[in-house]
């Protein structure tokens, strides 16, 4: 991801919680974004030292001003030198936009103002909510004839049915326009259809105007950006584009649309935001479905497709919740029904000043009355620790210290080695913050060097002092004979590749092989790097942690033991070297999970489990399909023995593999999978079998166990209800998620939808009864 600490002086970071508003003084939240996305637009402007005076009353000629320029004119130079009224006579401040009101060839049909009865304008007159409904009403090409006779109501009723008074507090036809008022009143005709059907922004944007973007990321947000960029998230895809005006950092995270600028038309003039209402939380608990914000005010829905804007990515909330942590400040954007729009963590840590022991900070910079939390469990002051990184939250008063960290080869930068803005270290690639920049000031390329991370999973600094080194313990994910990957349990991937080891041979001699053991994906493992940048894989053995005890997970704890809020899950489906599968807390089918159902833990410096090896508790770790032995046996020719001069007639040479047709992302795929040893008599009785999940992304040859599911016996299309769950004469089974479909006729795999629509009957196998939590696994046609 794209980080950025702004600053790391305690000060001045102290002096907010989330990205500033561009003005300080309006409170509500229509007017704020209204108020801001115009003044990034250059159709209105503060008074001075953040302040936007939103209550003071608005004059017709400053109403003008921002008439004239909402309609994308900006320069009225060649309008200034004469007078058409004469209380705005040629060089008062006013008169080119008065003038160009009237004169200029974009209104030269249907001016948008007009003189009052006595032929003179009234500049310093406080403009009315009739003669704001009129400009706008006009700026939209409407005309007398289209509205109605009387003045000003006739013009405030067909402003208020176009919507353009949506979020406007006054309502009095001769009431006077605040600023306020009058920034919600512009943002709203800006969003308005003309006359003539067209949408405004059309007129006003030098380009097509692109609606439904969401505003990802600003130069004052993203360090990769200039202050003239701007990114939003558009079709699924992120998109950066220069910025004429200013984008106020406040509505990073909102949707909206994109107005481009009249002269320089694939440049932004502006970013206006959906009208929406926004709520800034302090997150107690992230769950898949929503947070849970500390105010009390309960649970909060998220759809899962809603777009989860944090630190300059974009991805579905329901895919990326776990990005989120607690005690962290969010900002919901919510739409007209109250559904939450999009969730924006952009300028979550903005302003939280970042502070490394021993680099530029100690425990006396920490407030006084401050919690101190290291890896989630609450420490004193004296117990932190040369190069602990803390994040004083100041929304939460708590101080936020996290000592993880991997140690590697440097191996590239950019721009410079020396002052990068993001590195390359054991694969992976790392933005660096400005401010922690300099400590790079003395590393060249292959120094090996430790870096630092904070509490929220961002790289913020790197040393070189041995001292500092990180002991790596993680999960292979992915391995080849020349490339493995390894999920360290910091949740910092890594990938290099492995190192040759000495093995023996068939002869008793000691060889070097490429590549890891046999069996690794899904197996914990220590790590270092050698010094030619090859990877150090070590097997760590799991041991039995049962007497540690029951694990509370609404609680977090597992006997005595702080259990971390991203705490990784694996099952271990059998044996002691069935490589483990990644599973989620929320896949657990009850809230404690027994003592005797615990492989083992893995737990941080401070104490808390960071990792948890389960057995078989979800039964979603198998995946199931039709399977074949398809081992390769070579005959070895006879041979004869020099002692006894026999001829003997060795065993042949067995290449253990089986294939498995199953449905994977929808489509049907045939897998082939190298084994240690025979799977035997299971395949060869049973076709329909599950083997561990975690052997898909395996491809050394690996040790499997074999589940035969129960024959559950046969139904017809009316036993199911819809695609969850169907009636059996053993009663009513749930069916897992994306269950396979296996098609007898031509041995492939189609989805449950599929079959409905082309079959009638149904085989049904099922994982366990129905009393122990089993479900369908797989239906055969």
């Amino acid at each position: 991801m794209k980080r950025r600490i702004l600053s790391s002086l305690l000060a001045a970071a102290l002096l907010s919680t989330s990205a500033s508003a561009a003005f300080s003084d309006i409170e509500d939240s229509y007017t704020q974004q209204a108020a801001s996305a115009l003044a990034g637009m250059g159709i209105v402007s503060g008074t001075g030292f953040g302040k936007y005076e939103p209550n003071r009353l608005l004059t017709r000629a400053e109403f003008t001003r921002l008439a004239v320029g909402a309609m994308g004119v900006t320069n009225v130079d060649n309008y200034q030198s004469y007078t058409i009224f004469p209380d705005v006579p040629a060089g008062h401040w006013a008169s080119g936009w008065v003038n160009a009101a009237v004169r200029h060839p974009d209104f030269a049909e249907n001016p948008i103002i007009r003189g009052l009865a006595d032929g003179t304008f009234g500049p310093g007159k406080a403009t009315t909510l009739g003669e704001g409904c009129t400009m706008a009403l006009r700026m939209l090409g409407y005309e007398q004839k289209d509205i109605g006779p009387f003045w000003p109501n006739d013009y405030v009723a067909k402003a208020r049915s176009l919507g353009l008074l949506t979020n406007l507090q006054v309502t009095d036809p001769n009431a006077a326009l605040t600023r306020g008022s009058a920034a919600v009143l512009f943002r709203n005709t800006l969003t308005a259809q003309k006359k003539d059907g067209s949408p405004m922004l059309s007129a006003f944007s030098g380009g097509t105007p692109v609606e439904h973007s969401v505003l990802v990321s600003t130069g004052g947000t993203d360090s990769t950006l200039t202050a003239s960029q701007a990114t939003f998230y558009e079709n699924g895809e992120l998109v950066t584009r220069q910025v004429v005006g200013e984008i106020d950092p406040s509505v990073v995270g909102s949707q909206g649309v994109v107005i481009f600028d009249k002269y320089r038309t694939d440049h932004v003039r502006g970013f206006l935001p959906d009208q929406s209402t926004s709520r800034d939380i302090l997150v107690r608990q992230v769950e898949p479905d929503g947070l849970v914000p500390d105010d009390g005010t309960g649970f909060i829905k998220i759809p899962r497709h809603t777009p989860l804007v944090v630190l300059g990515e974009v991805h579905p909330y329901g895919e990326s919740w776990f990005d989120l942590n607690e005690n962290t400040s969010v900002t919901l954007h919510f739409d007209a029904n109250g559904i939450v729009q999009t969730v924006s963590a952009s300028s979550l840590h903005l302003n939280y000043p970042v502070l490394i022991m021993g680099i530029n900070g100690s425990e006396k910079n920490i407030p006084a009355g401050w919690k101190i939390e290291k890896n989630g469990k609450q420490i004193r002051a004296g117990q932190l620790k040369q190069y602990d990184v803390m994040v004083l939250n100041s929304a939460s008063k708590t101080v936020l210290v996290s000592d993880n960290r991997i140690t590697g080869l440097y191996d590239d930068a950019t721009p410079t080695f020396r002052y990068p803005e993001q590195i390359t270290i054991l694969g992976a690639k790392l933005a660096i913050p400005e401010t922690f920049a300099t400590t790079f000031k003395d590393m060249e390329p292959g120094d090996r060097i430790t870096v630092l991370f904070d509490a929220y999973g961002r790289a913020c600094a790197a040393v070189s002092d041995r001292r500092a080194s990180a002991k790596m313990e993680g999960v292979v994910i992915a391995c080849t004979d020349s490339s493995v990957s390894v999920q360290l349990f910091n949740n910092v991937t890594i990938t290099g590749t492995p190192a040759t080891r000495l093995v023996e041979n068939e002869f008793g001699e000691m060889v070097e092989e490429t590549g890891l053991a046999q069996n690794a994906v899904g197996q914990q493992v220590r790590v270092t790097q050698n010094d030619d940048g090859t990877l150090n894989i070590t097997r760590v053995k799991s041991t039995q942690s049962a007497s540690k005890g029951n694990w509370d997970i609404e609680n977090r704890m597992l006997g005595g033991l702080n259990v971390s809020a991203k705490v990784q899950v694996y099952e271990r489906v059998s044996g002691t070297s069935t490589p483990l599968s990644p599973i989620s807390v929320y896949d657990i089918p009850f809230d404690i999970v027994p003592a005797d159902q615990i492989i083992s833990t893995k737990q941080d410096s401070s104490g808390t489990v960071i990792s948890i090896v389960l057995k078989d508790v979800t039964g979603d770790s198998w995946v199931y399909g039709m399977v074949k032995d398809t081992t390769i046996v070579t005959e070895r020719p006879p041979y004869i023995d020099e002692e006894t001069g026999i001829e003997i007639t060795p065993e042949p040479d067995y290449d253990y593999r089986v294939t498995m047709t199953t449905l994977l992302d929808g489509k049907s795929e045939t897998r082939e999978f190298l084994l240690t040893g025979s799977l035997g008599s299971k395949i060869r009785r049973n076709n329909i079998v599950g083997l561990p999940a975690s052997a898909l992304t395996n491809q050394t040859r690996v040790s499997l166990s074999v589940q035969v599911p129960d024959k559950i016996g046969t139904v017809y299309l009316e036993a199911f209800d819809g695609y969850a769950a169907v009636r059996t004469k053993e009663g009513y089974y749930p069916i897992a998620d994306d269950v396979p479909v296996y098609v007898k006729k031509t041995g492939k795999c189609i989805t449950l939808r599929q079959a409905k629509a082309n079959y009638s009957s149904f085989q049904l196998y099922a994982d366990k009864p129905i009393d122990q939590g089993g479900k369908i696994r797989i239906i055969v046609v």
